[in-house]
């Protein structure tokens, strides 16, 4: 703790090969804290707000070291009961889920790893304290992962998109007439059933984008008795561009989105204050554009001109209601955007 207190920014946020400083927040919350929760609650007070709750990075240990932080959370949870560190449990469970892109029940130590590379060990963390807080509802299906188009990637006009959902059931109880709506770029509604404790891939057809420029795919299910709605939507925002231009700038038919910027927003969700975080390669006139749920702009900032490097803001709702929200970000010709979590 003394080692902690002495650069709490920094070392909540430490990350050395397969490690996250998360490892060493669940370690005290279920020994020291366990022993004197007085002593936790205190020291939580101060020190759990800069505690890192999500990496974003694709490369190196990103996957494992995101386990530990969901693990932290909920063990910051079971010390003080503060609704954020669960809803940020929930969150990071579900996403890291969702890297078991081929359904045998592991993940890579990284999010950019392959399928054939999962990581046992990463797994079983997740698994044995990550998924113990996830799966205790008795009816409870919910949005996995819009596969395809997925988020923050670019695709084609004019070329057919194969549109991919998957869904899960992390309830006690089979579900039945599992209504699945599609909404925004893509529309269709299914109905399905899903055993409990498994997840379905659907195929909901093809589809052809028809607009050039940002476009998106909102996907809900419904389920009477649902006990958990934070899994119930999911969104992909992504690219819709001229292939002509794409192919002639030397890219690939369909690929991901350039990557001469990137952007995180933590905490997320978020009760007080994110933090928006971005950086640039190159100089980049750069705006920040935040919207609610129905597409309302609730802030626009224009920064300007600014250099390559990291740039950090505070974003801070006040009076706006909980909910979701989409985080925009232009520099120069590109764009980002990611949903975040207002919780109050």
């Amino acid at each position: 703790m003394d080692w902690v207190e002495e650069n709490p920014a920094y070392r909540l946020g430490l990350e050395s090969w397969a490690m996250s400083s998360g490892t060493f927040v669940w370690g005290i919350c279920n020994s020291t804290f366990r022993d004197d929760p007085d002593l936790g609650r205190d020291w939580l007070a101060t020190f759990g707000p800069m505690v890192q709750v999500y990496e974003p990075s694709m490369p190196s240990w990103s996957n494992a070291w995101n386990v530990a932080y969901c693990n932290a959370q909920g063990g910051m949870y079971d010390v003080t009961g503060d609704p954020i560190y669960h809803e940020n449990h929930l969150w990071l469970t579900n996403y890291l889920l969702a890297k078991d892109s081929d359904g045998d029940g592991g993940i890579p130590a990284s999010a950019a790893g392959s399928t054939d590379a999962d990581a046992s060990w990463t797994s079983a963390y997740l698994a044995k304290m990550g998924c113990d807080r996830y799966c205790g509802f008795d009816i409870d299906a919910g949005v996995m992962l819009i596969r395809n188009p997925a988020d923050h990637t670019g695709i084609n006009f004019g070329e057919p998109v194969d549109v991919e959902i998957i869904i899960g059931n992390w309830g006690l109880t089979d579900a039945e007439d599992v209504m699945i709506v599609a909404e925004g770029a893509f529309q269709d509604t299914m109905i399905i059933d899903i055993l409990a404790g498994t997840y379905l891939r659907l195929d909901m057809g093809q589809w052809t984008p028809s607009v050039l420029g940002i476009d998106s795919v909102t996907v809900t299910a419904i389920l009477e008795g649902d006990e958990n709605d934070f899994n119930d939507t999911e969104v992909s925002r992504f690219m819709v561009r001229n292939p002509a231009d794409h192919i002639a700038a030397g890219g690939n038919s369909v690929s991901a989105m350039p990557k001469s910027f990137d952007l995180a927003v933590y905490p997320n969700p978020f009760n007080n204050a994110a933090r928006i975080r971005y950086s640039l390669q190159n100089e980049a006139n750069v705006c920040v554009r935040i919207f609610d749920i129905e597409g309302r702009e609730v802030i626009s900032q224009v920064q300007g001109m600014t250099g390559p490097g990291e740039h950090i803001m505070e974003w801070n709702p006040q009076d706006l209601a909980s909910g979701v929200y989409f985080v925009r970000i232009s520099a120069g010709q590109e764009v980002r955007m990611q949903k975040i979590i207002y919780l109050k």
